[in-house]
């Protein structure tokens, strides 16, 4: 947890600071400040899950004795990882896009405590749509079934 108030100071010239620092600053909350440490977090930890889902068929293969599937070319792993990576940035936007129109001050001034439990929330949900396409879906729905009025339909 590193707090961020004093650097976002420098970035947003209300003290003054050489380019080198500014650089610096800018690279600590880039991958520091609640807000987009929580995006870095969710699509890795999507990327995560997709390799454990794809480590464990290869694992699966080897101990029932058949050789593991054809290898994919590397086009075909760039596009399974950059849609896990898709899936972890949506259940990104959808948990702090919930949780911003119920307080801004919990996603932007959280206190450790508070990060840990909502970086952990958004790492697991996460990591379940990189490991599982259906959970990713089963979550699109659940939100998708939501009327107009906010209420679920029957």
């Amino acid at each position: 947890v590193v707090e961020t108030a004093s650097i976002r100071e420098v970035v947003t010239g209300r003290h003054t600071a050489s380019m080198m620092e500014g650089l610096g600053a800018w690279l600590i909350l880039l991958t520091s400040y609640t807000v987009t440490n929580f995006a870095i977090l969710s699509c890795l930890a999507a990327i995560i899950g997709k390799f454990s889902r794809r480590s464990l068929s290869f694992e699966t293969a080897s101990l029932d004795g058949l050789a593991p599937a054809l290898t994919p070319t590397f086009r075909e792993v760039m596009v399974f990882y950059s849609v896990a990576t898709t899936r972890g940035f949506v259940i990104y936007l959808m948990l702090t896009g919930g949780l911003i129109l119920l307080s801004t001050t919990t996603v932007t001034e959280s206190s450790p405590s508070e990060y840990i439990k909502l970086a952990s929330t958004i790492s697991i949900m996460a990591f379940m749509a990189g490991y599982d396409s259906k959970v990713f879906k089963q979550s699109l729905d659940r939100i998708a079934t939501f009327s107009v009025e906010g209420k679920a339909k029957t």
